[in-house]
């Protein structure tokens, strides 16, 4: 069976379940800096665990800049998206489409290399994090070539679900459970696909992804949010409502 760029990336994601303990640092326009974890954040300010007992406050108008970093890795500057109000609009004149990520969520760019991606993707995350390493909950939009032998979305989801199934098998790396089946949807005016589903490793660690796919001349695009099965519930707005932004335009 022929291994689809689709399939690459999901070996980078379950490289997750592997991660080192995230920490970020808060660099305030007075001088002083903060090191902790980011466990919430609005238009207005953010709070940090900083291991004390309860999280700090600090809002956005004191912070110079927030860098991700892992203990181990040099850090790496991040910036929040610019609009306070709506999520970052990110427009691919090379595959023709646009889409606005989660409100206040950090945009990258990832561009195609030999191990993890064959097509640039943009990603959307809650929390600022390291270069190379990826903290959920996440939001991607990315594209792939559609199979000779596939002619919608709702194939094309069932077709990746499978073979995302037979790879975990084979690598005794976890199993794959559908949430809910691929089926047809619209939005904007397009036709697509919807799942839910859940990826499961050998040592229990899991993630559950919503996933949206949708079909343009010779193109399948993926749009897709990611977290814990624990917190996805908490993030599923957030994630529906960035999907909802998704058009294609002309190029």
């Amino acid at each position: 069976m022929k291994m689809t760029g689709k399939i690459v990336i999901v070996f980078f994601v379950l490289s997750v379940f592997a991660a080192t303990t995230f920490a970020e640092v808060i660099y305030l326009k007075s001088g002083k800096k903060h090191e902790g974890k980011i466990v919430e954040r609005t238009d207005e300010y953010i709070k940090i665990d900083m291991g004390i007992g309860m999280p700090l406050t600090f809002f956005l108008d004191e912070i110079e800049k927030i860098e991700g970093n892992t203990i181990s890795d040099n850090n790496i500057a991040l910036s929040p998206s610019a609009s306070a109000s709506e999520g970052e609009l990110y427009i691919d004149e090379d595959y023709g489409f646009e889409i606005k990520g989660p409100k206040g969520w950090f945009k990258k760019l990832v561009y195609p290399d030999k191990i993890h991606t064959q097509r640039k993707s943009v990603r959307y995350n809650k929390y600022a994090q390291a270069e190379g390493e990826t903290a959920f909950p996440t939001f991607v939009a990315t594209t792939d070539i559609v199979p000779a032998n596939i002619s919608n979305a709702v194939d094309f989801s069932n077709l990746i679900i499978q073979e995302w199934i037979e790879i975990l098998a084979e690598n005794k790396s976890g199993i794959l459970r559908v949430i809910e089946e691929p089926h047809e949807i619209e939005v904007n005016g397009i036709k697509g696909a919807r799942a839910i589903f859940e990826m499961i490793a050998t040592d229990g660690k899991g993630m559950r992804t919503l996933d949206y796919k949708f079909i343009n001349n010779n193109t399948v695009f993926s749009v897709m949010g990611t977290d814990w099965p624990d917190k996805f519930e908490t993030n599923r707005q957030d994630f529906e409502k960035a999907v909802s932004s998704f058009r294609f335009i002309s190029k």
